[in-house]
């Protein structure tokens, strides 16, 4: 592959993680201003395995009721230890947009601020190399 084909390919990488980064923090700045918190009851706990060499995903389905609405239901891929904690019947506490109450997530014991500054360093380096490659490679001598 050359060095053009392979710097296209980092630069989109990059802009790929950037965007999702963004969208991250955007949600998470949703959540904290216009965001409201019920409890949840766990109606289904569920693994899933990709392919079969790697680690099985821990998933829980959780059913809870908004301020100003109906039931609401979520599945949401969680840590091992948490599922494990939470068999079905059990209660979790669940965040959500009052705007849109579809758009929640469990709050876990590793819930917090997250920190968005690896995520936005990966997006930099990957297109600034990819940049690097595209336009300040070495120019071949014609032999």
């Amino acid at each position: 592959m050359n060095t053009k084909v392979i710097g296209i390919i980092l630069v989109c990488a990059g802009l790929v993680l950037a965007f999702v980064a963004i969208h991250k923090r955007y949600l998470e700045n949703e959540f904290e201003l216009r965001g409201a918190a019920a409890t949840g009851h766990v109606v289904k706990q569920f693994t899933s395995r990709p392919d079969k060499r790697s680690n099985p995903d821990f998933w829980l389905q959780v059913a809870y009721k908004a301020e100003a609405g109906g039931p609401h239901e979520l599945n949401q891929q969680v840590r091992e230890e948490f599922w494990r904690r939470h068999p079905e019947g059990s209660s979790v506490k669940v965040r959500y947009l009052l705007s849109n109450p579809d758009t929640a997530e469990i709050l876990d014991d590793a819930a917090g601020r997250q920190n968005f500054i690896p995520l936005i360093a990966g997006a930099a380096v990957l297109v600034l190399g990819g940049a690097g490659l595209l336009f300040f490679r070495k120019k071949r001598n014609a032999g």
